[in-house]
């Protein structure tokens, strides 16, 4: 009896020998991973474990990270320079800001001079406690006596005497010429404020203000154009010298800004209550109202737009102010040609200042949809990958790597890596970030917890490392029969290695477990039952890489 010739069923098989990184979303393919921990792309295409971290200091109180040729931080109300402590500042967080060879420091507008070793305030005040004069002089200080004040000149005057001529507003000082007999008006004059020590803190050009003067017309904004010990002088005319016992004050005033950033040798930053962009004069952090029409001058300009600014940063020859929903870029060179042009487009988000960082050559930073990158032109989202939203982001830029770390909607921390190179993600743990620094080929990141810590290794090395990768779905059709599962590694001395499956979303069971006591490859073939949907867990100890995942299927019916 003759039977039917049956035929084989059909087999095909699914080799992956490239991963593409973190994907937590539905849209997570055989060669994407859903969930991981402490994995990274520096053996791309291969995945592999990163590299140890290294302690380099613990902090107590934490406040705030920035490098300028050491590393420079604040541990409660101390600030430290290299591993040396360097002077006292508040207990709060900090925003620096590097300008030539100093560190700045906010919200106490100090100065730290890295070249010097001294911790200086930024601002200057000067309180009198007794006789103030005032009087009219020329720029060299020589006060001017026995001049005529009165709307019309004086009758037979002799060469060089003065008249201060009042019906021009402000008065006019003139000199009289007997060579052509006219009255010629003084260039400029000056009134000198005398009193001990009045000039001590300040520099010739500081821009101040003036206030408890007895003239009404004297407590103002003012130019110092000449700072001796025991005067300054201020621009103007006097209609008489006079002086006073009254506390005069003087001070040399730096403005609250919310956000900072340092471009071209100027010092830039925002403030919301005063709705306002300035930057101080060209390589002078103290002089932030210096008006004096040259092209060294402080700026500042007012804007209108609504919403409050979220972060500011120099970037690609521009200073740029962000809001959540608009980009404000500043143009130009010097104060006569800036220029403020805005676009709308995904902003910083509130609370996600300390995001921005370059790497790659693009400007990575955490908007209200996502981490975006920017080019400049207008910006993209580069973090969709992520899934879920985000807020509190603190990021660093290290060679072709951007490092986030950002709070989840459930209050968890999650330390992100993008590699701009091959534009994939990846997870490395729960680190919550307070700020990154780099520095001599290496960045450091400054822990909530007070630890201090060396990306490439450098200080003390940490234990041994944990780290998990959680595939998306291997199998994308109902119709094939998942065989076999063959998983090649390599792993280092000490390595160790849990394999667990989970089939048509249930829970995943323990499938295999090696621990090796040589660095060696490893090859592990894995029986399949069969299942609609099959993904994949793999979790270990030290250090290893996964070189490739073959899945042999057989096609039938449902």
């Amino acid at each position: 009896m003759l039977l039917p010739r049956m035929k084989a069923t059909p087999r095909k098989q699914l080799s992956l020998t490239a991963f593409g990184g973190y994907r937590h979303d539905h849209l997570a393919g055989a060669d994407q991973f859903f969930d991981m921990q402490n994995l990274s792309s520096d053996r791309f295409p291969l995945l592999g474990t990163r590299k140890p971290r290294g302690l380099c200091a613990t902090l107590q109180h934490p406040n705030g990270l920035c490098a300028k040729n050491a590393l420079c931080y604040v541990d409660g109300t101390t600030l430290y320079y290299d591993g040396t402590a360097v002077g006292a500042v508040s207990n709060t967080p900090k925003q620096f800001v590097t300008l030539g060879s100093s560190i700045l420091i906010w919200p106490d507008k100090l100065r730290y001079d890295t070249a010097q070793g001294a911790l200086t305030p930024l601002g200057a005040s000067f309180k009198s406690t007794g006789s103030v004069t005032f009087s009219m002089c020329n720029l060299q200080g020589e006060v001017y006596s026995g001049y005529t004040v009165a709307a019309m000149p004086p009758d037979n005057p002799d060469g060089g005497d003065l008249w201060l001529d009042t019906q021009d507003m402000p008065h006019t000082l003139k000199r009289y010429s007997a060579a052509t007999g006219l009255w010629i008006s003084v260039s400029a004059t000056y009134i000198r404020i005398g009193c001990t020590g009045i000039g001590a803190r300040f520099s010739d050009y500081d821009g101040v203000r003036i206030s408890g003067c007895t003239s009404a017309a004297l407590n103002t904004s003012a130019l110092l154009y000449a700072v001796s010990a025991n005067y300054v002088l201020i621009a103007g005319t006097l209609d008489a010298a006079f002086s006073q016992t009254t506390p005069l004050t003087i001070a040399r005033e730096i403005p609250d800004f919310d956000y900072l950033c340092e471009k071209d040798n100027r010092v830039w930053g925002c403030s919301n209550a005063r709705r306002e962009i300035a930057c101080c004069k060209l390589g002078d952090p103290t002089n932030w109202a210096c008006y004096m029409g040259i092209s060294t001058d402080s700026y500042a300009v007012s804007v209108g737009s609504g919403g409050d600014f979220t972060a500011c940063c120099a970037y690609n020859g521009n200073v740029l102010f962000f809001k959540e929903d608009r980009l404000l870029k500043l143009l130009g060179t010097k104060p006569e040609n800036f220029q403020l042009n805005a676009a709308l487009c995904y902003g910083v988000q509130q609370g996600s200042h300390q995001s921005l960082a370059t790497a790659g050559g693009l400007l990575f930073y955490q908007s209200g949809c996502g981490v975006c990158a920017y080019g400049g032109a207008l910006p993209e989202l580069a973090g969709a990958p992520l899934g879920g939203r985000f807020r509190n982001a603190v990021g660093g830029g290290w060679d072709d790597k951007y490092y986030v770390s950002m709070q989840d909607d459930a209050g968890g921390w999650h330390l992100f890596a993008y590699d701009t190179r091959y534009g994939i993600w990846h997870r490395e743990d729960d680190a919550h970030a307070l700020a990154f620094a780099p520095l001599s080929g290496d960045l450091y990141m400054l822990l909530a917890n007070g630890k201090l810590l060396s990306l490439s290794g450098s200080g003390t090395a940490e234990d041994t490392l944990s780290w998990k990768a959680e595939t998306g779905e291997l199998i994308d059709s109902a119709h094939a029969r998942p065989q076999k599962l063959i998983l090649r590694l390599e792993m280092a001395l000490g390595a160790s290695l849990c394999v667990q499956l989970s089939y048509d979303g249930d829970d995943f069971l323990d499938a295999a477990y090696v621990s090796v006591t040589r660095k060696r490859p490893v090859v592990l073939p894995l029986r399949l039952r069969r299942c609609d949907s099959l993904r994949l867990r793999l979790s270990g100890t030290g250090e290893a890489t996964l070189h490739a995942l073959t899945l042999q299927l057989e096609e039938g019916s449902v």
